[in-house]
């Protein structure tokens, strides 16, 4: 059965250290769960990839 979510969040970022935790905490404590979550990362040169990582076991990684 293949199954579509209802619609897409999607958060781009660049250099976003100081808020992409926040960020992704308030998506994943959504009670509605029926969307898939898209992060694009411009390249960052900080700890934004670091901290996404961190939430890789929460997302399913495409």
């Amino acid at each position: 059965m293949n199954h579509n979510p209802l619609f897409s969040i999607v958060t781009v970022c660049y250099n976003s250290e100081k808020t992409i935790a926040r960020t992704i905490e308030s998506v994943l404590t959504q009670e509605f769960k029926d969307y898939e979550y898209i992060i694009v990362d411009g390249n960052s040169k900080d700890k934004t990839l670091d901290i996404i990582r961190k939430y890789e076991p929460n997302l399913k990684v495409a």
